[in-house]
């Protein structure tokens, strides 16, 4: 009898916590870049590496970095000032494609780290609303 009440409780615990990750249904609303950037810099929000985070924003530009790594360009407005840079998985490549410039886009990833002037994250992927 207790270990099927810790197999429910496990099960529950996994479908409410890690399947929402696993699927990929988003867990918040996305935080507007700039805003992201501005607190960051300020001292009013913390992340920690490898924390989930999920950001919208404009795309500057695509590309693969000089690490051989896909990547999105991200700022607050149509051709405005880069406030972060996502970096897609390597495996990802071909989905540079579905990135338009100037394009309203939230995207879902690891904070990896912040710069003064901008904000890197990984294991980025397109959300889509």
């Amino acid at each position: 009898m207790k270990k099927t009440l810790m197999l429910l409780i496990a099960f529950a615990l996994y479908f409410t916590m890690a399947a929402p990750c696993i699927y990929g249904e988003q867990k918040s609303d996305p935080i507007p870049i700039d805003s992201l950037f501005n607190d960051l810099k300020a001292g009013t929000i913390s992340f920690e590496f490898d924390d989930p985070v999920t950001v919208t924003g404009y795309v500057l530009e695509t590309g693969i970095s000089k690490y051989l790594t896909p990547y999105v360009s991200l700022s607050n407005e149509k051709g405005g000032r880069q406030y972060a840079v996502c970096v897609l998985p390597r495996a990802d490549s071909l989905k540079l494609k579905d990135f338009a410039k100037d394009e309203k886009v939230v995207i879902e990833g690891s904070f990896y780290a912040f710069r003064e002037d901008k904000v890197v994250i990984k294991k980025c992927r397109k959300i889509n609303k």
